[in-house]
């Protein structure tokens, strides 16, 4: 999957487990959060995940350092 969030280009792998942030000026490498599955989304600025039965969200300014 590939999205934008801000000024930072997204991709997901869910085999991987890793969403990573890239910044839009120059595509280099922001930040890379482990643990993303097929259960993940952003909306509004947060980051919403399943870890078994419990819906976990992040802000996802938190996860990123521009």
């Amino acid at each position: 999957m590939v999205g934008m969030f801000n000024d930072c280009l997204t991709t997901v792998s869910p085999p991987c487990g890793e969403m990573k942030f890239w910044k839009k000026t120059d595509l280099s490498l922001s930040r890379t959060y482990n643990r993303v599955t097929r259960n993940s989304l952003i909306h509004e600025g947060f980051l919403y995940e399943t870890e078994g039965n419990t819906l976990k969200r992040v802000l996802v300014d938190t996860l990123v350092s521009l």
